[in-house]
């Protein structure tokens, strides 16, 4: 068992964070380990950061490029790492010393393509907020998609994962939009022979006030309709209907959540933004009033969508004039 693991770090403006987060990979108990910093063009001090803590052990490698995102860092990585494994963290959080070694192990002892570990969520000063765990079981990935649909394994994350590195042939990161890892994790299921599932937790997820997944909602949140439209579509390519309609629940409830959330947060002019899928929510919550059965909150919430757009533009009204009232107080 001394294969190589790439370690993608993508960097940008968390010089407050990196030494912390390296340290946690030096350390790690598996030393067999090639560690590609991506500098994707960060205004703080996080670069000269890189080159410092390049120059203590020879397994770093250090890029610097100009500002691309998340994806384009993670990308890029892709392209030049060399390791059998691959394993992405984000630079403002850490992991286990173990974390490399167990799920390396469990990658050789069963030749999983895919080996997923449990995550705990913590604030900037380690206070542990929950921890995100999840059987030891092994998946063939029609099983996993079924797990991750269901919401009990393999979460839409891709950091805290090993993956083989042929699994990548043919798969990037969408560059230029948020949610990137929703675009590729049902691809990366179908991609791998077999999926392992660990209940250690392996990673630290740091959950800061001012990150982007802590951010209100905006505009650009709207594209994981377009993921969720993906993952839909792959299951169909599949013969399983369990999952095919588990995919189209998934599809439908992203939509409305997105409408929703668009009409709650977002103002009349950005409002404007929601016709590049304004027909497809609304075409597609009325196919589902036909097409899900019972009584469900889903198919209310497609009715109304579908028939009675004016409630939620009413409550966006309503909803402005009150704030309005409120700061004249």
């Amino acid at each position: 068992m001394n294969k190589l693991v790439s370690i993608i770090v993508p960097v940008y403006n968390v010089e407050k964070y990196l030494k912390r987060c390296m340290t946690s990979i030096l350390e790690q108990t598996y030393s067999n380990l090639e560690i590609l910093l991506i500098d994707d063009g960060s205004p703080d001090n996080s670069g000269n950061l890189c080159d410092e803590i390049q120059s203590t052990d020879e397994r770093i490698k250090v890029y610097h490029k100009a500002n691309g995102g998340l994806s384009s860092a993670r990308n890029y990585g892709l392209e030049r790492c060399t390791g059998e494994y691959i394993f992405f963290i984000d630079s403002d959080d850490w992991i286990e010393k173990n974390a490399i070694e167990l799920l390396v192990s469990r990658a050789e002892e069963t030749g999983a393509d895919l080996v997923c570990g449990s995550y705990k969520e913590v604030r900037e000063d380690g206070n542990v907020i929950r921890n995100v765990t999840q059987e030891r079981k092994t998946f063939n990935p029609e099983e996993a998609m079924y797990a991750y649909l269901n919401g009990t394994a393999i979460h839409s994350i891709v950091w805290g994962k090993l993956y083989r590195n042929t699994m990548f042939s043919g798969i990037r990161f969408p560059e230029g939009c948020l949610h990137e890892d929703e675009f590729v994790t049902y691809q990366l299921i179908y991609a791998a022979n077999q999926i392992e599932t660990l209940p250690e937790v392996l990673y630290d997820y740091v959950i800061r006030e001012n990150s982007i997944t802590s951010k209100k909602f905006s505009k650009a949140r709207l594209v994981t309709i377009d993921a969720a439209r993906g993952l839909y579509e792959e299951t169909l390519r599949h013969d399983a209907k369990e999952i095919q309609e588990l995919g189209y629940r998934k599809y439908i409830k992203t939509l409305e959540s997105m409408y929703v959330c668009a009409q709650k947060y977002l103002d009349d002019e950005q409002i404007g933004g929601l016709e590049q899928y304004q027909k497809e929510i609304h075409t597609e919550c009325k196919k589902a009033c036909k097409k899900l059965q019972g009584k469900s909150e889903l198919r209310r919430q497609a009715f109304l969508i579908a028939y009675f757009p004016l409630y939620f533009t009413t409550m966006r009204k309503v909803r402005q004039i009150a704030k309005r009232i409120a700061g004249k107080r």
